[in-house]
């Protein structure tokens, strides 16, 4: 068999010798990427979140623009039918009439 070939450079630096040498430049290293990491998964698991209460909330699978609006103009008793722009101008634009002539 062959011999093993000489170990050089890092790898032949005693684990103390290495840390005490790199020690500081590797905790700052290893704090970023940690920091990066946890702040990663804290918008990965926020818009994880987000989207969850976006399909409960509307009762949709997929979000389209408009969904949440739509919505809590139905809950709020703002509109009667699916609700389309212009919507809530139209209802206030109402409300403020009938708060004039006191119609129902």
């Amino acid at each position: 068999a062959g011999a093993a070939a000489p170990v050089t450079g890092l790898a032949a630096m005693p684990i103390a010798a290495l840390l005490s040498t790199y020690g500081a430049a590797l905790k700052v290293e290893l704090g970023a990427r940690a920091l990066q990491e946890v702040a990663l998964r804290v918008a990965e698991g926020a818009a994880n979140k987000v989207r969850d209460d976006v399909k409960t909330f509307t009762g949709k699978e997929t979000y389209a623009f408009g969904d949440l609006t739509s919505e809590a103009m139905k809950r709020a008793g703002l509109v009667e039918e699916d609700y389309q722009f212009g919507d809530i101008s139209k209802s206030a634009v109402k409300r403020a009439g009938q708060a004039v002539t006191g119609d129902d």
